[in-house]
Formats: structure tokens, C-alpha cells, sequence
């Protein structure tokens, strides 16, 4: 009897490990699904954190927009924000997309040529291969009669043109994808943009006047193409008329980010006025990092 009674006895032991290995089990599955649904509903939160990023930046916009005058970079719009939120923090920064080298230009009739040289000035000067400007040309302006096919983001150079990740992040920073017939702001322009589009000039000449900017931005672009005629000599070729150049944006470019408990989002949109709507909309976002 005693012998049945210790199996008895071993069995229950073994029985109850074996629940109580189950229960923990149990639990950790029950922990991981609400540790999962923490998370999703954290990023869920912070996407919403986003887009109230983007309706700040919209209201910035708009401030500026009625205030009228030239955009510059001592406008308040240029600041960067860091708000607290609930359990999180929204930040971001807008930048003006119309300060870039707008690589549509290279599909606007009557300029392809001379947006072709500004491209391979600017891709020389940020040390980038001779063949960087070839190949976005080739994807934009096709040879043989083909039609162009302008980009609508940048992020079709990575699939179309097969330039690597290390050049295209050197160049994004000074080129968009905007409308071709959108005017570069020479207020906002970076210098390195201006000395590519201004390329008759020498480039100790658009540092000075790169510089006289900063000090006192344009008013509108009559005085900017006076400014550069001033600098020509005679015998330059360089077409600079008031179709090419403005001091005014329209399309602006949100980098923002959102943090939530461990989540943490960010996403880069694009937000463009509207004349219909008479306001600043999303034009197109992309999530850049989570």
C-alpha cells in the first residue's frame, strides 16, 4: 500500500509542476499580448501625435501666409517646436522646399539645358560622381524624343536611377520634387544651391551675395535679378529673369517627431498651398524612421 500511495504521490507532484509550468506559460503568452497591444496602441497614439505635428505646422503656415511678405529664414516659421503631450512629446521643423534645387526643372521646356548644368554644378561641388547628374537626367528628361517623366518624390531615385544610398543622402538635403515651373526662393536657398544656378557668377560673388541675404532678405525678385545683373560681365550668357527666381514659397517641408512611452515615430511630409482651398494641405508624407 505504501508503495501505490508514493506513486499516488509522485503523480500528483508531477501533475501539478505540470499546471503550474502551464499557468506560468499562460501567463508570460498573456503578458507578451498585452505587451503587444501596448505597443500598438503607444504607436497608434504617436501617429495621431504626428498628425497633430502637421496641423501646427499647417496653422505656422497659414499665420505667416495672411501676415504676406517674403519668406525668409528669419521668419518665425523657422523655429523648431518641442511640445509636451499627454505621455509623449511632438516636436519638428519646417524648412522651405522652394530653397532647393527643384530636379523637375530638368523636365521644363525651354529649360532642360541649363537646368542640366545647374545639376552638374551642384552634384560636383558636394563631391558627388560625375555620373550622379547623368543618371537623375536620364530618369526625368529622357533622350530621343522621349517624354519626361518628372519625379513626384524623391524616393523614386532609389528604384529608377540606381544611385547609391550614401550619394543620394548627400544630395537630398539640397534638391525636391516639386511642380517644374515652381521658382527657386533666393531668400532660402542654401549657398551651395545658389552657386549652381547662378553659375556664370563667380563663386566668391554669390558668397557675397549669399551673405547680403542673410543681413537683409530680398523683398521681391526684381530686386535680386538687379542685384545679380550688377555682378555680370558683358559677355556672360546666363539668362536671369524674374521666371526663374521668386522670395515667396509655397511648399514647405515637415520634419517631425513623436515619442511615446518606447515608441518613438517620426515622418517627413510635404505641405503645399492650395489655391482652391485658399490654404496649406499635405501634399505627401513618408515615415523616415520607428
Amino acid at each position: 500500500m505504501s508503495g501505490e500511495r508514493g506513486s499516488v504521490l509522485v503523480t500528483a507532484l508531477v501533475l501539478v509542476a505540470a499546471l503550474a509550468g502551464a499557468a506560468v506559460l499562460l501567463m508570460q503568452q498573456a503578458e507578451g499580448a498585452r505587451l503587444r497591444q501596448a505597443t500598438a496602441q503607444e504607436a497608434g497614439q504617436a501617429e495621431l501625435y504626428l498628425d497633430a505635428a502637421e496641423a501646427l505646422a499647417i496653422r505656422m503656415l497659414e499665420t505667416d501666409r495672411r501676415r504676406g511678405g517674403p519668406d525668409h529664414l528669419a521668419e518665425p516659421w523657422t523655429a523648431p517646436f518641442d511640445l509636451a503631450a499627454d505621455r509623449g512629446r511632438i516636436g519638428g521643423a519646417l524648412s522651405d522646399a522652394q530653397g532647393l534645387f527643384n530636379l523637375n526643372w530638368l523636365a521644363e521646356p525651354g529649360r532642360q539645358g541649363e537646368a542640366r548644368l545647374a545639376l552638374d554644378r551642384l552634384t560636383a561641388a558636394l563631391g558627388l560622381p560625375s555620373t550622379t547628374a547623368a543618371r537623375i537626367a536620364r530618369r526625368i528628361a529622357p533622350v530621343q524624343g522621349n517624354r519626361t517623366r518628372p519625379l513626384d518624390m524623391l524616393d523614386q531615385l532609389y528604384i529608377d536611377t540606381g544611385l547609391g544610398t550614401a550619394e543620394l543622402a548627400v544630395l537630398a538635403p539640397y534638391v525636391a520634387a516639386l511642380p517644374a515651373s515652381v521658382r527657386l526662393n533666393v531668400n532660402t536657398a542654401p549657398l551651395v544651391v545658389l552657386q549652381a544656378v547662378l553659375g556664370d557668377l563667380d563663386p566668391a560673388q554669390v558668397a557675397g551675395l549669399y551673405d547680403s541675404i542673410r543681413r537683409q532678405p530680398f523683398t521681391n525678385s526684381e530686386e535680386f535679378v538687379g542685384a545679380v545683373l550688377v555682378l555680370l560681365d558683358a559677355d556672360d550668357t546666363m539668362e536671369v529673369t524674374t521666371e526663374r527666381f521668386t522670395v515667396q514659397s509655397a511648399h514647405f517641408i515637415l520634419r517631425a517627431r513623436a515619442s511615446l512611452g518606447q515608441t518613438v515615430l517620426t515622418r517627413e511630409t510635404l505641405l503645399s498651398w492650395r489655391d482652391r482651398e485658399a490654404a496649406f494641405a499635405v501634399a505627401h508624407r513618408r515615415a523616415t524612421g520607428r
